[in-house]
C-alpha cells in the first residue's frame, strides 16, 4: 500500500513506503505499471492527450500494447496535412520504438 505524504514538496510527492521522491509524470508512470500488474500484464493502454499521457505510456517498464490516439492536428503547418512538418510533440512517439 502507498502511503502519500500529506503535502506536495515542490513538484515532488514523497511516497513513505517506498521512501522515494518522485515528480508527477514519474508517478503517472509507477501508476500506469502498478495498474498494468494488478491486471496480469500485456493490457492496452492508449495516451489520448499527447501533452500528459504519450511520454508516461511509453515509458511504462512492464509488459503491455501501447497506442497513441491524435486528436489533434499533427502537422505544425495545418494547409499540408500530408507533407507538413510534425509537431514537435509527437516527433520522437512516432519515430521510435
Amino acid at each position: 500500500m502507498m502511503v502519500m505524504s500529506p503535502k506536495p514538496i515542490g513538484n515532488s510527492i514523497m511516497i513513505q513506503s517506498f521512501n522515494v521522491r518522485i515528480d508527477e509524470e514519474d508517478l503517472f508512470i509507477f501508476f500506469l505499471d502498478e495498474l498494468n500488474k494488478a491486471n496480469g500484464e500485456d493490457n492496452i493502454f492508449i495516451a489520448d492527450r499527447p501533452a500528459v499521457a504519450i511520454k508516461p505510456v511509453q515509458s511504462m517498464m512492464t509488459k503491455a500494447k501501447k497506442f497513441l490516439w491524435l486528436p489533434m492536428n499533427q502537422v505544425n503547418d495545418g494547409q499540408d496535412l500530408i507533407n507538413g512538418p510534425l509537431n514537435a510533440m509527437l516527433q520522437d512517439p512516432v519515430t521510435t520504438d
